[in-house]
């Protein structure tokens, strides 16, 4: 590998790290339980590639479609429970991933550097979403924000008298 392309790598690689940290960070500090979960998957998710050997991406990259996947499982997990809207679109970005990995497999013809940029680039949109969702939990009035539906309807159903 030319030295330009190692670093070119390291760099992005690096300041997607980056990114990640401030973006979990300020949903650690800031956010509800919804934000916070997406935020440990979104941890979990970056720590497991950043361990994996770099691959080539001349077939599927059967750890990275492993961890998409239960990444995606556990998004829409709390997108199916959040009171928030959100997180339907972390999971649809997160499909788009998982899709991404059965597109490889159905035209092994795609270049292998296309299917590598667009797996990395797709994680961008989770943290700008994330972000977005966590400050508009900050901004809400305290009380008036409830997490997940279940505490909703409790709430509504105590007050309604029922």
């Amino acid at each position: 590998m030319p030295t330009s392309v190692f670093v070119f790598w390291i760099v992005r690689s690096l300041l997607f790290i980056s990114a990640a940290a401030v973006t979990c960070g300020f949903a650690f500090r800031n956010g509800g339980q919804p934000e916070r979960i997406v935020a440990w998957l979104v941890v979990i998710a970056v720590g497991i590639t950043t361990v994996l050997p770099r691959p080539h991406f001349a077939t599927i990259v059967w750890p990275l479609l492993v961890a998409d996947g239960v990444m995606l499982i556990g998004l829409v997990l709390v997108a199916a429970w959040a009171d928030r809207f959100w997180p339907l679109y972390v999971a649809a970005v997160q499909l788009l991933a998982v899709t991404l990995h059965g597109v490889r497999a159905y035209d092994p013809t795609i270049l292998p550097d296309v299917y590598a940029r667009l797996g990395g680039l797709l994680a961008y949109p989770v943290l700008v979403i994330l972000a977005i969702g966590t400050w508009r939990h900050r901004r809400r009035a305290p009380g008036f924000d409830w997490s997940w539906q279940v505490r909703r309807e409790r709430a509504l159903a105590g007050a309604a008298g029922g």
